[in-house]
C-alpha cells in the first residue's frame, strides 16, 4: 500500500502505543503512533492536518466491541471531517455476537460484543456514504481454509464475520 507518499498512523489506546513502542520502535518519517481512543476527537485534529490528501480508514477488530450509537458517531465525524475518504472495517454477524456473548455468560472469560453488522447496505442509511464493498470469509477459495470450507453451506457460519468498504461523502 506504501507508494512511498503515505502517511500511515497507527491509533490505539496510550499504554498499547507504549508497548508497541518497546516492541516495534518508534515513529519516524511518515509512520506515526497515536496515543488515543478511537472515540477521542484528539486525533482527528492530527490527521486532519494532513488534508487535502486521500484517507482511508481502517478499523479491524474495534466496531464490535462498542454499542451502534458509539460507533455511527465517529463514523459521522469521518463523514464530517474527512469526505471523499474511505473506511473499511471487519464486522461480526448478530449470531457471532450472540454466541460470543453467551460463552461469555458463561466461562465469565472474554470480552464482550456490542454491535454486530448484518449488512452492510444498512449504513448506507446512516448518512452520505456509499457500500463499495461486502466481503466474506468463504467468498473466494483460499487453500489455508481447505479443511473448514465445507462450513461455507451453514448460513451462520458463512455470514459470520465481514469486511466492509465504504466511501464516506460524495
Amino acid at each position: 500500500m506504501d507508494n512511498g507518499s503515505v502517511e500511515w498512523f497507527d491509533l490505539d489506546l496510550p499504554e498499547v502505543i507504549e508497548l508497541r513502542k518497546k516492541l516495534l520502535g518508534s515513529e519516524k518519517g511518515r509512520y506515526h503512533l497515536l496515543p488515543f481512543s478511537a472515540f477521542d476527537s484528539q486525533w482527528l485534529k492530527t490527521v486532519a492536518a494532513f488534508r487535502p490528501r486521500p484517507f482511508l480508514f481502517l478499523a479491524e477488530g474495534v466496531f464490535m466491541y462498542f454499542p451502534e450509537e458509539q460507533v455511527r458517531s465517529l463514523v459521522m465525524k469521518l463523514l464530517e471531517l474527512f469526505p471523499g475518504s474511505e473506511l473499511a472495517f471487519d464486522g461480526f454477524s448478530p449470531f457471532v455476537v450472540w454466541a460470543n456473548n453467551r460463552r461469555i455468560a458463561r466461562t465469565k472469560l472474554g470480552a464482550r460484543y456490542h454491535w454486530a453488522c448484518k449488512n452492510g447496505k444498512k449504513l448506507e442509511s446512516w448518512g452520505d456514504m456509499r457500500l463499495l464493498g461486502e466481503w466474506r470469509i468463504f467468498d473466494h477459495v483460499e487453500p489455508r481454509l481447505a479443511k473448514i470450507r465445507r462450513l461455507r453451506f451453514i448460513p451462520l457460519v458463512a455470514k459470520a464475520i465481514g469486511i466492509y468498504r465504504y466511501r464516506l461523502g460524495s
